[in-house]
């Protein structure tokens, strides 16, 4: 589920628990198409004592983790994220799965280093 869809349906479920709260119970699907209402939707009590803190739903393939990003970094992530109504943290994942996929070489390979070495021996050569 992506990161937006997620948002959406996180204000869809407070909205509803506002309703619940309220004591209005609305019917999602009711018969004949039309919203029904409930009074006395809420227990004049609740037993929290095995209740655990955390998300409702955990994303599955997914860890939380906390990092350190340089300000401006995160800056311009958060304002594409706002211009395109796209999650940051799902766009700065998308952009280290793309990073990750491309070809990388080691920048000290067997060719960078002889070409270091013969130009190293030129300037030492001409001095």
């Amino acid at each position: 589920m992506g990161e937006h869809l997620q948002c959406q349906l996180i204000y869809v479920i407070h909205f509803m628990s506002c309703i619940l709260f309220a004591g209005i119970k609305f019917e999602l699907f009711p018969q004949g198409g039309q919203q029904k209402k409930r009074e006395d939707a809420m227990k004049k009590e609740y037993d929290f004592r095995n209740a655990k803190r955390g998300q409702v739903v955990i994303p599955q393939g997914k860890t939380r983790i906390t990092i350190y990003i340089d300000n401006d970094v995160l800056e311009r992530f958060r304002s594409r994220a706002d211009a395109t109504g796209y999650g940051y943290q799902t766009m700065i994942n998308e952009a280290l799965r793309e990073y990750l996929n491309q070809p990388h070489e080691s920048s000290l390979n067997e060719g960078t280093l002889r070409k270091v070495v013969r130009e190293e021996l030129k300037r030492v050569a001409h001095h």
